[in-house]
């Protein structure tokens, strides 16, 4: 089955959400996300990336394009705990509308340091999928996590943990790939009541 998700295509909206976090050293999305309008792709270090000041590297900031200046990564927005910063954790995770589920969001995790990020039942990863599926089970559809080195790709739908295979979409900012096999089942806890060991145990890791 071959899935495609287009992401950035919304309008951006006129008032930025209040921000209580900054980005600090952290560069992920510069580097881990696709920008059309630069010609980036994902996994590769923006060109504009130039300057040396660690909180200050991109040398277009002001004139960056709306696709960055909006962007804002789910720990940026206050989800996770302070420890989960993209650049510690070694997880870049993006909340986006479900343009297939009126009302719901899909969440897309890059895995840009899997040494970092752990495994799906410890570790970072193992906190933020735990935390995906316990607080927001009811407004989230499916959870994408993607390894853009390996071209790996494990969906989290409907119950069902599939794995899958990153191909190559017909533009930027989409996300295109093929389910190949089914490699164990979740499911999703009240927050009151968190289900130890609620991921099953035949799962793999991304690296």
């Amino acid at each position: 089955m071959r899935l495609t998700v287009q992401y950035m295509d919304e309008e951006p909206t006129e008032a930025e959400p209040k921000l209580d976090r900054e980005c600090g050293t952290c560069y992920a999305c510069c580097v881990w996300l696709d920008i059309t309008e630069l010609h980036k792709k994902g996994g590769r270090p923006c060109k504009f990336l130039k300057h040396q000041k660690p909180t200050e590297r991109c040398s277009i900031y002001k004139k960056r394009p709306v696709a960055c200046s909006g962007y804002h990564c789910m720990w940026l927005t206050g989800c996770f705990g302070s420890d989960m910063r993209p650049d510690i954790s070694g997880l870049l995770a993006t909340m986006y509308n479900d343009p297939e589920n009126d009302g719901k969001y899909l969440v897309t995790i890059n895995i840009t340091n899997g040494v970092k990020a752990g495994s799906m039942n410890d570790g970072p990863l193992g906190t933020m999928l735990h935390w995906l599926l316990t607080k927001l089970e009811h407004c989230i559809s499916r959870i994408n996590l993607v390894n853009r080195r390996t071209g790996a790709v494990i969906e989290f739908s409907d119950g069902v943990i599939w794995q899958a295979d990153l191909i190559k979409g017909t533009k930027l900012e989409e996300l295109t790939f093929l389910r190949s096999k089914v490699i164990g089942h979740y499911k999703s806890a009240d927050p009151r009541d968190i289900v130890p060991g609620m991921m099953s145990k035949d799962t793999v890791v991304l690296r």
